[in-house]
């Protein structure tokens, strides 16, 4: 059955209550929940072709009316893939290379006679008293039904076992195999870590240490900063905290970027903040290394040329889950009148207060 998706960021939760009445407190980094049970949703077709599809809304045995759980006569350019209760990956591969195959022109649709007695075939379904468990439960049957509209040479007899694997096809398992190993070790040479990252980001707060060692001067600063997202889809960073410095009295110190994300070429960068708040010159492109270069996370670095100063930027992500538990920053500046390292290690903060 289809039912309506759900977002929310899983650091939000604290608190899981069951319909027992149970609570469960967590903090963990990915959740995931299984329903128990799938009403029908399809509320957002318009009310003419919910009719054809003689759609019952609180029918969770037989909502609608499709031969083969798929097809409709009235509907040649709707099909409907997973509405069907029981053993579900094989048929649902089936379905979904059954629907491919017609709709590109490879297979001919089902005549509309065979179609118009599937329909006829649902709607006894539907109204057989006392319904069974499941409204198709000949599962064997339907996968060699499904088998035969795919022209695959692969069925089962009646008696034996059927597992998805049996009705695998011999063409594109190469060359899907082929694009998930490419995929793979795209994400080893650390492709599509800058937009996990970026999404980390994303509206977080942190607690920073700062070391700074070299001319003019060390020191130690620390604070808090926060990603705010911007209507331009960009991350801009704030920071506020105090600085440390031999024989001086702590300055208060605040510090400003935009963070922005390349979707297309996959690449994170760092620019100036101008007056009103908004992107300036560039200061540096985040570039991630291969996964292997650090075994505590995910190791990247920029550079950057301010006059005749040079700054190394060095970053380190280590990600719990899909959140970061902390990030590390490392400049190393060289220059006519700089020679210094800053460090800057970066902790969630623990109470979302405000600064």
């Amino acid at each position: 059955m289809i039912v309506p998706p759900f977002n929310e960021r899983p650091d939000w939760i604290f608190l899981l209550i069951l319909n027992n009445g149970v609570s469960i407190k967590t903090t963990v980094d990915d959740i995931l929940i299984l329903c128990t049970g799938y009403r029908p949703c399809l509320e957002f077709f318009s009310k003419d072709i919910l009719k054809q599809l003689s759609y019952l809304h609180d029918d969770v045995f037989c909502p609608i009316i499709l031969h083969r759980n798929i097809f409709r006569t009235n509907l040649p350019n709707l099909a409907f893939i997973g509405m069907y209760r029981g053993p579900f990956w094989a048929i649902i591969e089936l379905q979904s290379r059954w629907v491919a195959s017609v709709f590109a022109g490879l297979l001919p649709a089902p005549l509309v006679v065979i179609q118009n007695a599937g329909l006829d075939m649902e709607r006894r379904i539907r109204e057989q008293q006392p319904r069974p468990q499941f409204p198709h439960n000949d599962y064997v049957g339907s996968i060699n039904d499904l088998v035969k509209e795919t022209t695959m040479n692969t069925s089962s007899d009646k008696n034996d076992i059927a597992i998805p694997a049996k009705y695998r096809t011999d063409g594109p398992d190469e060359k899907i195999l082929d694009e998930v190993n490419a995929t793979c070790q795209q994400a080893d040479q650390g492709h599509f870590i800058a937009g996990a990252v970026f999404r980390a980001l994303h509206q977080s707060q942190w607690t920073f240490e700062r070391t700074l060692k070299g001319k003019p001067s060390d020191g130690f600063a620390s604070g808090q900063a926060q990603f705010y997202f911007s209507k331009q889809k960009e991350l801009l960073y704030k920071e506020q905290g105090n600085l440390n410095l031999p024989s001086q009295i702590p300055l208060d110190v605040t510090q400003k970027y935009i963070y922005a994300y390349d979707t297309d070429n996959d690449l994170l960068s760092v620019y100036f903040v101008d007056n009103n708040n908004e992107r300036g010159s560039l200061f540096h492109t985040i570039s991630f290394q291969s996964k292997h270069s650090s075994d505590d996370g995910w190791i990247a670095n920029g550079q950057h040329l301010c006059s005749q100063d040079h700054y190394s930027a060095s970053y380190l992500f280590v990600f719990n889950g899909i959140n970061l538990s902390r990030f590390e920053i490392e400049y190393i500046v060289e220059g006519p009148a700089k020679d210094y390292t800053s460090k800057t290690i970066f902790q969630p903060l623990k109470n979302n207060a405000n600064f």
